[in-house]
Order: C-alpha cells, then structure tokens, then sequence
C-alpha cells in the first residue's frame, strides 16, 4: 500500500489536509497490522489444537490464550500479539513426561527442550526416569507411563511463521 499526498501551496488548510491524510494512512496500516497477526494467531491456535489433542487420557489437555492485537498510540505505532498454551499440565504437553515416549534422562524430544530445561525426568523427584510411576487421585492410586510430547505451541509456531508471506500478502495488499 502505497501513499502519495500532494500539497497545493503552503497554507495551514493544505497543510492540515495532508496531516489528516497521513492520519488516515496510519490508521489503515495499523488495521492492516492488526488484521496480520490476527489471522497469524487463528492459524497457530488451529494447528496447536491438532497437537493438544493428542495427548494421553490421563491428561487434562491445556487451552490456548490468545491476546489479539495490541495497538499502541504514541509517536512509534506498534502492533502485537501473544498465543500461550494455559493448563495445569500445559509443560507436560509441550514438552512430554518420562521415558517410555521421549527417550533417555536428560534428553529432550522437544526442540527447545534443552535451551529451557525442560528435560525427560528432570521434573516429579525423578520419577519421570521410570519406566512407570503411580501417583495418587481422589484417593486412588493411578500408573503413569508419561505423555508424549505433543509439541502444541511450538508447532503453532512453526505454522504461523510459514504461513507469514502469504498471510502479509493478503493483509498489505492495496485497497
């Protein structure tokens, strides 16, 4: 989107004429930016949900919280967004729980596992180095073999930024 002001002449009209043009334009690329990283967030939020979905049953599967954009005023227009994954058991979703999935202690299945210490059987006194564990709910002992790592969020991710040139295209294209 391109945008071409033509002043006549030095008056405070002409000059006041193409202030408010330029207003104008700023708002239009602000809801450009804004409908960008909204549609960005809708197709992390659907893929993400392919991954959370997987989960095992003995898991209560975490949700998506999206922030839509954010528009600041001031003298730097910015816009952002942020998607999280929320739950209880969201890290043990993105990241997986003990051995029987996601390999050796120590390791991490997830990509970003080792940058944030999110590692297999680092969490739980240890127990995640077990093949198994039990662990108690309402008053009844369970076994847990883990869950694997479903990668939710960071998937969406990966999704929104391939998904960028195509959804700038079609935010940025001139109306």
């Amino acid at each position: 989107m391109a945008m071409v002001i033509n002043i006549t002449g030095h008056s405070a009209k002409s000059l006041l004429k193409a202030a408010k043009a330029v207003e104008r334009y700023r708002d239009q690329v602000m809801a450009n930016n804004a409908a960008f990283l909204s549609t960005l967030l809708s197709y992390g939020v659907r893929e993400g949900y392919k991954h959370v979905n997987n989960v095992g049953d003995n898991y209560d599967p975490p949700d998506f919280d999206r922030v839509d954009p954010l528009m600041s005023d001031g003298n730097s227009p910015k816009a952002s967004a942020t998607l999280s994954l929320v739950g209880e058991q969201a890290v043990f979703v993105e990241f997986g729980a003990g051995i029987h999935y996601n390999g050796a202690p120590g390791t991490s299945s997830h990509d970003l596992g080792l940058k944030f210490g999110y590692t297999i059987g680092s969490y739980g006194m240890g127990q995640g180095r077990n093949e198994y564990w039990f662990y108690k709910e309402d008053g009844e002992w369970k076994k847990s073999e883990g869950t694997p790592t479903a990668m939710p969020l960071f998937k969406a991710k990966v999704e929104m930024e391939q998904r960028i040139p195509s959804v700038a295209k079609e935010a940025f294209r001139s109306k």
